[in-house]
């Protein structure tokens, strides 16, 4: 089994732009694989890979990030945005199209943020603002808190890129992370 690490934060905090970062000659970094079902996400983790490091970068797990911690022991990295700035981050990414259930989603977000505060301190926990995320050396930090010893490929390239997953899946997504 090849040593975990753990991605999360709030829905727009960059989550996918680090999974990318955080895929290199050593390790591999899956965004957001498991819609924010925690076994599918261990049998992930546990299983087989050709990496020394496997990590996943997912918003919808920090809900289970006490489990996690306690189960696998992973390095995490926390990234902080505050919630205004997500649901903002949000509507302009869906551009008002989407029709999500708005109360359902400020009580997701509030519940995924009460998980990350409870574990902020803990010893495997890093926990950095999504504003630190323009420093070269801040992302080099929080690489060698999750991975250590791996060299980024094209990190100053990958710095200035808007990496996001695609709308329609993330809307089909966030609706079935509602529902559950």
């Amino acid at each position: 089994m090849s040593k975990p690490f753990f991605i999360t934060g709030l829905p727009r905090s960059r989550t996918a732009w680090f999974a990318t970062i955080a895929t290199t000659a050593i390790s591999i970094c899956h965004h957001e694989p498991t819609a924010g079902s925690l076994e599918p996400a261990l049998k992930l983790w546990r299983g087989d890979s050709s990496y020394p490091y496997t990590g996943i970068s997912d918003a919808a797990l920090g809900l289970h990030l006490g489990r996690i911690l306690s189960e696998l022991r992973p390095q995490t990295l926390v990234i902080r945005r505050p919630i205004q700035e997500v649901a903002y981050s949000m509507f302009r990414y869906t551009d008002g199209w989407v029709d999500l259930d708005h109360r359902k989603l400020g009580e997701h977000l509030h519940a995924v943020e009460m998980q990350l505060d409870k574990f902020a301190t803990h010893n495997r926990v890093l926990t950095i603002d999504y504003n630190s995320l323009h420093s070269t050396e801040v992302v080099k930090d929080c690489l060698a808190w999750l991975i250590p010893g791996c060299k980024p490929i094209n990190l100053e390239q990958l710095m200035h890129m808007n990496i996001q997953s695609d709308v329609r899946y993330n809307v089909a997504r966030a609706r079935k992370i509602l529902k559950g």
